[in-house]
């Protein structure tokens, strides 16, 4: 850590001793010395673990996700065996549960660095119900590059768009890999576009490498991590709605668990991917030869001595033309603005709070009660009509860009048309400028007037 302070984050002279009195004046222990304070962390522990146990962000969690959030959430120490013995004391099934999992045989996949190459690919969890997930990872460091929650993971645009923000931010790997889908075509054109304007000479397949999804290691790996973390209680909720006939794939089902559901989903993963860049990759003996130990956040950012970063800055006129061919999809979106406003009003109206403010657990029937009645109401309006817009994912690939350039181009013609006109007539462009002066002034006297009779 403190290398780290002194190497990265601008304090090339703090001594180790300097370090320390920042800590204490902080509270900031690395253990607790008495009986007090070990008291205290455990009572802290258990009031954290149950915490996140209510609102359903770490029911699947284990020891070493567990002891990363609370580390984030604690403003004290709280030693990882107290955290192990609030995580057993609150939840003995989920324990058992995650001790009779089977682990696999792991083979060797030896890469040298971070940037060195990227595993792409979607998380088909939850597509069944509306919500897809797609999740760029360093395999290095096992960094999250860039994930995604929403309604459109398996469209060549919406892929192309995940990857130009993972590259805006962090640079151009060297290698990218992901399989064959139609989806995945753009990202590999910007791939190599990307790393040819660095290097003319470089072929396609030293910048991207496509092979089948079980294939793609890394990404596949962190899927099962976010799924037992994360998502597979979801899955098992939404399943139960449709064993009891309230989810049958509709749209109308889909909108109702995406207004419901998906804005608490997205939050969640979210917050699982920030515990995972935090949480440290233990040392394993059989693997130790090749395998980095550490925290990713710190294996990405800050690889160390000896390690080299493979990344190179993308050329900004490129990136800046790639990005505009897909400004128009909007990723974060999943429904129209009519949509957003029926659902909101048709709970509000029923006495329903927001999904916003719903604690997410088993033992809260609000969400259920709230998604039944929210169902209900759409197949009434899709009866009675008249129908909600819909929200359309950018389908078509390279035609959706064309197309959306055309609309861009059409528009920029138009507005060249209005200049030529106004050039040739200076007259009527006087006039227009005169009328609106005209109109200011005239409502800048009537206020004078009213401000004066009020007086």
């Amino acid at each position: 850590m403190l290398q780290l302070l002194r190497d990265h984050e601008g304090y090339p002279e703090l001594t180790e001793r300097a370090l320390k009195e920042i800590r204490l004046k902080m509270n900031l222990r690395l253990r607790n010395a008495t009986a007090e304070q070990q008291e205290e962390g455990a009572e802290k522990a258990l009031q954290l673990v149950s915490e996140f146990l209510e609102n359903g962000q770490s029911s699947q969690h284990g020891i070493v996700y567990n002891h990363t959030n609370i580390r984030r959430a604690a403003d004290s120490f709280i030693s990882r065996r107290q955290t192990a013995q609030a995580v057993r004391e609150l939840d003995p099934v989920g324990v058992t549960a995650r001790t009779q999992k089977q682990h696999r045989r792991r083979g060797r996949y030896i890469v040298p660095g971070p940037m060195r190459v990227w595993s792409a690919d979607g998380h088909d969890k939850l597509k069944d119900f509306g919500i897809e997930i797609y999740g760029i990872i360093d395999a290095y460091s096992r960094y999250i590059v860039f994930i995604y929650v929403g309604i459109s993971s398996r469209t060549a645009v919406a892929v192309q768009k995940f990857f130009l923000i993972a590259v805006d931010e962090h640079g151009v790997p060297y290698l990218l890999r992901s399989d064959k889908g139609v989806e995945t075509f753009l990202m590999a054109e910007c791939q190599y576009r990307l790393r040819q304007a660095n290097n003319p000479d470089v072929s396609f397949r030293e910048t991207y490498a496509f092979g089948t999804s079980p294939r793609n290691i890394k990404i596949e790996s962190w899927w099962n991590t976010l799924a037992s973390g994360q998502t597979e209680q979801w899955v098992k909720y939404f399943e139960g709605l449709k064993g009891e006939g309230l989810f049958d794939g509709s749209w109308v089902d889909k909108t109702a668990i995406r207004y419901c559901f998906l804005e608490e989903i997205r939050r969640q993963v979210n917050e699982f991917v920030v515990t995972h860049h935090l949480h440290k990759i233990r040392k394993q003996r059989s693997r130790e030869s090749y395998l980095p130990v550490g925290k990713p956040d710190q294996l990405f950012n800050y690889p160390g001595e000896g390690v080299e970063n493979f990344g190179q800055p993308a050329d900004p006129d490129l990136l800046a033309e790639l990005k505009k061919e897909v400004e128009d999809f909007d990723h974060e979106a999943y429904q129209t603005p009519e949509v957003e406003k029926f659902c909101s009003e048709t709970l509000t109206q029923a006495g329903f709070p927001l999904p916003s403010t719903w604690k997410f657990n088993a033992n809260n029937p609000i969400p259920k009660q709230a998604y039944i009645h929210l169902r209900n109401a759409l197949w009434e309006r899709e009866k009675s009509g008249p129908e909600l817009p819909k929200m359309e994912k950018p389908k078509g690939a390279r035609n959706w860009i064309d197309e959306r350039q055309r609309e861009r181009e059409e528009i920029q013609r138009q507005i060249m048309e209005e200049v030529a006109r106004l050039e040739a007539n200076p007259d009527l462009n006087h006039h227009d400028r005169f009328d609106e002066g005209e109109a200011n002034e005239t409502e800048r006297e009537n206020s004078i007037a009213s401000d004066r009779d009020a007086d």
